[in-house]
């Protein structure tokens, strides 16, 4: 279709091609492609004074930086957006941007703030006139909201999110938005003590996403099985399955996902009694998370290494550790 509208030279439809391409590319975690096609995509939409479709371009880039964990990046993109489309009177865009932009603040860890992002994304999508509902959108800001829900121990309605998110994406056959509520509601699990549950859930959406190509996902939910086997003290198998998700965080380009597995790596060399090497996890996830600016996960590694420090009896140093993880846990509500 691409070369088609090239040939054609139509620039409009080779942009919108392009940036249907770099959506997909991005879903399967093939970040620098998707970089590419997105770019492209953006540059051919402005050539051609075309506001309302470079927002569009924006919003995956937006997408895709929030992903990869460059967070300032991601919100220079989501400003420019969220101006074009509300010049344009395109309110369903809007939408789609305020969904990102609680993503982003999310992933620094201010869930209250994201829960009212979320909040106004939903009720937005709600007032569309009919010929412009998304369901699609819907069913994303629902499972958006129950993770921040679900960050904050409210399960009951992190569930009930999850629950009408999962119905919307499998009346509409999204595969991936399936596989990601599945890896959500396990991760519930593992914190309610229901592990059989957690695994079965756990195993189902690994399986999607690799069904799917879906690589970030794939780590996210080996992520969680690690949880599981840890809390079932198979410290082993956990070990295991925190470096295959380390291994395809890494691969994909994810830091902030990378930070949060180094972290739950560094536990378990702790519970071993490894102490040298839970300090080193802990302090490659602080170095990651501090330059990503993910206070939650940096408040984590600080954590780690007061633990670490109390266990070689450094007890000045722990408590050093241990003051500024609380002031994060502060900062953080």
């Amino acid at each position: 279709a691409e070369m088609h509208a090239m040939r054609l030279g139509d620039k409009t439809g080779e942009g919108q091609v392009l940036c249907c391409l770099g959506a997909i590319l991005r879903q399967l975690g093939r970040y620098a492609e998707a970089v590419g096609c997105l770019s492209r995509s953006l540059a051919l939409h402005r050539e051609q004074h075309e506001p309302d479709e470079a927002g569009w371009a924006l919003y995956e880039l937006a997408a895709l930086f929030r992903e990869e964990g460059q967070f300032q990046q991601a919100e220079r993109h989501i400003q420019e957006a969220m101006t074009l489309f509300r010049n344009a009177g395109d309110a369903s865009g809007l939408a789609w941007m305020q969904m990102v932009q609680g993503e982003v603040v999310r992933s620094y860890g201010r869930y209250h703030e994201a829960l009212a992002y979320f909040d106004q994304a939903l009720a937005n999508f709600r007032d569309l006139p009919h010929e412009q509902r998304s369901d699609e959108g819907y069913a994303w800001v629902l499972r958006d909201r129950g993770t921040a829900y679900e960050a904050l121990g409210r399960y009951a309605e992190a569930l009930a999110d999850y629950e009408e998110a999962q119905r919307l994406f499998t009346t509409l056959g999204l595969r991936l938005g399936q596989a990601w509520v599945l890896s959500d509601q396990s991760k519930i699990y593992v914190d309610q003590g229901k592990y059989e549950l957690a695994e079965r859930t756990g195993s189902e959406a690994i399986a999607i996403f690799r069904e799917q190509g879906a690589r970030r996902g794939e780590g996210w939910a080996v992520d969680v099985m690690g949880d599981i086997a840890r809390r079932k003290h198979n410290l082993n198998d956990a070990e295991s399955y925190y470096k295959e998700a380390a291994a395809i965080c890494t691969a994909v380009g994810d830091q902030g996902d990378q930070a949060r597995v180094l972290n739950a790596l560094g536990a378990i060399a702790f519970e071993q009694g490894a102490y040298p090497v839970a300090k080193d996890h802990y302090e490659h996830a602080l170095v990651i998370a501090h330059a990503q600016e993910v206070r939650q996960i940096e408040g984590r590694a600080l954590r780690g290494l007061g633990d670490v420090a109390r266990a070689e009896h450094q007890y000045a140093r722990a408590e050093d550790y241990y003051l500024q993880a609380i002031a994060i846990a502060i900062e953080l509500d």
